[in-house]
């Protein structure tokens, strides 16, 4: 889950975040997506990602989450990552 600061955001900011986010991992697979990709395309400071999110495998599980609600949860997605 993104971190409070994510979500502290203005709508304007937290929608550039999101589809910064979106386009990487539509452009993307997992494996070749790269934060550096991501805060290239905001403009922003490497360490700014960190303070949104966790890691690339939050900000990819919440993308996820959020594109196909009613798939599977959030905290599901996770769970099962962590198991691997």
């Amino acid at each position: 889950m993104p971190k409070s600061t994510y979500f502290s955001l203005s709508d304007e900011k937290r929608n550039r975040v999101y589809d910064a986010c979106l386009n990487e991992f539509q452009t993307h697979s997992f494996h070749e997506a790269k934060i550096m990709h991501i805060v290239k395309a905001l403009d922003i400071p490497r360490g700014s990602f960190y303070q949104y999110f966790e890691d690339l495998k939050d900000a990819y599980f919440y993308v996820l989450s959020q594109e196909n609600p009613n798939t599977v949860s959030y905290t599901h997605l996770r769970a099962h990552e962590t198991r691997r």
